[in-house]
């Protein structure tokens, strides 16, 4: 192999030059032996010489250095030394010997190299045959970069023309050869094994391909690197398919992960954020958007993007009224419904418009996807990708696939966000109507059609009394206990039944409980929209106060009603008794000389007093009696009461149990006193063996939900209470509804008037507060009186009166009343005092009058008239006309008392029916004071 190598790379000069150089260089060798070690034999080193000459540069060199041996041994070596001659036999003997013996080392030199080389040209042939048949480009080449041998692929796909390059440098064969090539092939001459996957490799054909290369150093004889070997093999369309596998294999991941997110995430703005974001992070995408439809201006705008860096979709103007929107591929998908693929960016003419901001944001195609709901078009899915033509067929399929699983996957949100809603709004509705029924202070079932309970509140466990158990328990069970509290079972269930076997009756009774709950029943049927019959509601509500709530009611407007009556009654006894004691008063001066006439007189004058008295009596229970409230404190009340009552006897004993803490109330002082005597005298009259009375005081606070707040007796507010109890006989439930009424008394004929109890209701109610009675018979009876507190307000008073110092004795009255008794009366009374009267029955009369006339000094009239028009009014009417006018008000009701009936206050003076002719002279001299 070094034969060839070294014949191979030598010219024949230099071949016959090395011949001669061996053979100066041996003769040296032995020169210098000889005059070293002394006589040697002449050709002990020429035939190594001659040997060497002859392996390495072939048979005429080797004849070359046994020539120049003969001649240089004859010269320098046989005597005589320096000439070129023979002297003696056998010295021409051993030269001819020589030159024999190195001609036949050169034959045979010759035929061993012939044989190496053959020898060596077999293995090159066979080596250059492995070279050809390998797998791989393969070339070899040793230490200095020269080829060895390189096969027909090697030689191609480098790109050469040569036919043989054996023993040329690759480097000049492939100047363009990359430096870190080069920088590989040092490394490995270095007995470093080097192995490249796909790398890029531009061909000089200019064709860009992808090489997988090896470098492995090959090892001579002796042990060393002789060179290196280099495999190459073309992986172009291997990588080209490998990039298409792992392309689809990330979109089938993207796809895997999208449906994984489709599946997992139930939020739709979460959903498709997240689609984005695995396009571009598991995808490789540059970046993903996803717009949506706006209906009213059919823009595009963007819902949620990755991956856009450098603010691309603001650059472009993506969701803003840029006119370029109109025509690029994501309006196009939208309009066509079809995806819309530019695989070109720079070149594709649809992406124009767009060109420089798509290239400047690194990319090189783009590919739009229409996304549906329910059928309809609704929005787009777009990707970019760096590279241009990096969508396919294979891809793109999987991409539609991708925007249908993502259409699909809003489309399902879609309903389950309706569903959702339907589901949160039915839950609410659910719960409101539980909660609803729950909160009812009505009792409520439901029943299917089966009769079985569905729904129960707890209202209906306590209405019925009935146990948890047996309300959360079997239907059955539930309806036996229901049937047992009512207090006619028989009647219950076959009403119920009655119900049931008529599924479209609405009906509403009542129902007693054994324990005297009264309850209102409510059923009706529960159907639905195709008016099915599903069950039944059953309502039912107790009303037990209710009842007690409206025989208070009537009770409160009968003596409502006995209240007015009473008071009308009482007010024409006035005027009847008016007449009466003037006429008397008038009768007397007649008969001051007839003493047995005015005994008589008197004895009439006593009887209509006490018709006065109990007149006013009468008013006090119309709340129509004269009262002057003053801030009074209770226990000092009490005190002076029950002072005067402890004379009422021995066997009647007080237990006081007054706070005197409690503020004082707005009350008539004398009227507080005169009930409570009323009331303990009542106390005292039902306890005929002797007993004990409790009087007891305390605040309390009557909340909304009060009986008599709830009644509109009293408003939501602190009152004072009083209670007075005795241990007497008691009433029963018929006399408690009439106690209050005028002249009902349950004492004995000649022991009572009626008027007692009958005067504090009165009373109590003028003072804006109420009354109430509890009583069971042989268990005595205890009257609450409720009073409202002080609150620091201050007492209205009656309109000053001016103090006279002198009074007008003449002058012009219009006198005014609906009694003519009283007319005559008071015409009597004022031509006394020296004034001139014009009279008149009615507020009509008295206009025309007042119409007629010049000048009126005074008015006196009635309040309460008939005609429509009351005092108050005339008196308005006649003062536009006389506006100095005096004038005097008269009534059998209280001053303060007028309020009530509807009347303003009060303007001039008053005169309380019925009058005595000191109190008229009296008025009369005050009103026509001189101030």
């Amino acid at each position: 192999m070094a034969t060839v190598s070294f014949r191979g790379l030598t010219s024949r000069s230099a071949r016959f030059g090395a011949a001669a150089g061996i053979v100066a260089l041996v003769f040296g060798l032995q020169f210098l032996l000889v005059r070293l070690v002394g006589p040697l034999p002449p050709y002990l080193l020429f035939y190594p010489a001659v040997m060497l000459a002859a392996l390495f540069a072939g048979v005429w060199p080797g004849i070359l250095a046994t020539g120049l041996s003969a001649v240089a041994v004859d010269i320098w070596l046989l005597p005589p030394v320096g000439r070129l001659s023979i002297v003696n036999r056998a010295d021409a003997v051993s030269m001819v010997c020589f030159g024999g013996m190195g001609l036949l080392m050169s034959v045979v030199a010759e035929r061993y190299r012939r044989g190496q080389r053959k020898l060596a040209e077999s293995a090159e042939a066979r080596l250059q045959l492995f070279v050809e048949y390998a797998p791989a480009a393969l070339a070899m080449f040793d230490r200095e970069m020269r080829y060895v041998c390189a096969s027909e692929r090697w030689m191609s796909g480098v790109g050469l023309d040569v036919a043989n390059p054996r023993g040329k440098s690759h480097y000049e064969v492939y100047p363009g050869l990359p430096e870190a090539w080069k920088e590989e092939h040092r490394r490995g001459l270095t007995g470093e094994t080097i192995e490249r996957e796909a790398e890029r490799f531009d061909s000089p054909d200019g064709r860009v391909r992808w090489l997988h290369r090896e470098i492995r150093p090959w090892i001579d004889t002796n042990g060393e690197v002789g060179g290196i070997i280099v495999f190459s093999e073309d992986v172009t369309e291997r990588r080209r398919t490998q990039e298409q596998l792992e392309r689809l294999g990330r979109t089938y991941a993207v796809l895997c992960d999208i449906n994984q997110t489709i599946v997992r995430e139930k939020d739709r703005g979460a959903m498709l954020s997240a689609a984005c974001r695995i396009a571009v992070e598991r995808g490789n995408f540059g970046m993903a958007w996803i717009g949506v439809i706006d209906l009213a201006t059919g823009r595009i705008s963007v819902l949620t993007s990755s991956g856009d860096d450098d603010g691309y979709l603001e650059r472009v103007g993506v969701g803003k009224d840029d006119p370029r929107m109109l025509d690029c591929p994501a309006t196009e998908s939208v309009r066509t419904g079809e995806r819309v693929v530019c695989n070109d960016i720079a070149t594709d003419p649809r992406f124009r418009l767009w060109r420089d901001e798509g290239l400047t944001s690194g990319f090189g195609s783009m590919a739009s996807f229409p996304l549906r709901l329910k059928d309809e078009v609704c929005g787009v899915f777009v990707l970019y990708a760096e590279e241009a033509g990096f969508f396919d067929t294979q891809e793109l399929a999987l991409l539609d696939e991708m925007a249908m699983d993502i259409s699909y996957a809003m489309d399902l949100s879609q309903r389950e966000d309706e569903r959702l809603k339907v589901e949160e709004e039915l839950r609410w509705r659910t719960t409101f109507f539980e909660a609803l029924l729950e909160s009812s202070p009505d009792a409520i079932s439901v029943t299917d059609v089966d009769r079985r309970v569905i729904f129960q509140n707890q209202q209906f466990a306590r209405v019925w009394n009935l146990p948890q158990e047996v309300a959360r328990g079997e239907s059955s069970l539930r309806r036996e206990f229901v049937r047992l509290r009512a207090k006619d079972p028989e009647r219950h269930i076959q009403r119920v039944e009655e119900i049931y076997a008529h599924p479209e009756m609405v009906t509403q009774d009542e129902c007693e409980l054994l324990n005297g709950t009264l309850l209102s029943r409510f059923t009706s049927p529960v159907t639905d929209p195709s008016g099915k019959y599903l069950g039944r509601i059953w309502v039912f509500q107790d009303i037990t106060q209710q009842r007690q709530l409206e025989r208070q009611l009537r009770q409160s407007q009968k003596m409502e009603a006995v209240g007015q009556l009473t008071g009308g009654i009482a007010h024409d006894f006035n005027n009847l008794l008016g007449i009466i004691l003037g006429n008397l008063e008038l009768l007397e001066v007649m008969l001051a000389g007839d003493e047995a006439a005015k005994q008589r007189l008197q004895t009439v004058r006593m009887a209509s007093e006490r018709g006065a008295d109990v007149t006013r009596r009468l008013l006090s229970f119309s709340r129509s009696g004269e009262l002057k409230p003053s801030p009074t404190k209770l226990d000092r009340s009490i005190a002076n009461v029950v002072g005067l009552a402890r004379t009422m006897g021995p066997d009647i004993e007080f237990a006081m149990q007054v706070d005197a803490s409690i503020p004082p109330v707005l009350v008539d002082s004398s009227g507080l006193e005169s009930a409570l005597l009323n009331l303990i005298v009542n106390s005292r009259d039902a306890m005929p063996g002797g007993g004990v009375i409790t009087i007891a005081t305390r605040s309390t606070h009557l909340e909304g939900t009060h009986p008599l707040v709830r009644a509109r007796e009293l408003k939501e507010d602190t009152y004072a209470c009083i209670q007075i109890s005795d241990t007497g006989f008691g009433m029963s439930s018929e006399t408690l509804e009439k106690v209050f009424e005028p002249f009902f008394t349950t004492k004995q004929p000649g022991h009572g008037t009626g008027l007692g109890l009958a005067m504090v209701y009165g009373f109590v109610k003028q003072s804006g507060g109420a009354v109430r009675i509890y009583s069971e018979e042989n268990h005595g009876t205890t009257v609450t009186v409720y009073l409202p507190l002080m609150d620091g307000g201050t007492l209205r008073e009656s309109p000053a009166v001016h103090s006279a110092t002198a009074a007008q004795q003449c002058g012009n009255v219009l006198l005014v009343d609906d009694e003519p008794g009283l007319v005559e009366l008071a015409e009597i009374y004022l031509e006394a005092l020296g004034y001139t009267v014009f009279a008149a029955q009615t507020p009509a009369e008295a206009l025309k009058i007042a119409a007629q006339e010049e000048k009126l000094d005074l008015l006196i009239t009635d309040i309460i008239m008939p005609g429509g028009m009351n005092g108050v009014e005339l008196a308005r009417e006649i003062r536009e006309q006389f506006p100095d006018i005096r004038v005097i008000y008269s009534s059998g009701y209280p001053a303060n008392a007028m309020a009530g009936r509807g009347l303003p206050t009060l303007d001039g003076s008053f005169l309380r029916k019925p009058y005595q002719r000191s109190e008229f002279d009296r008025a009369v001299r005050m009103a026509m004071a001189v101030v």
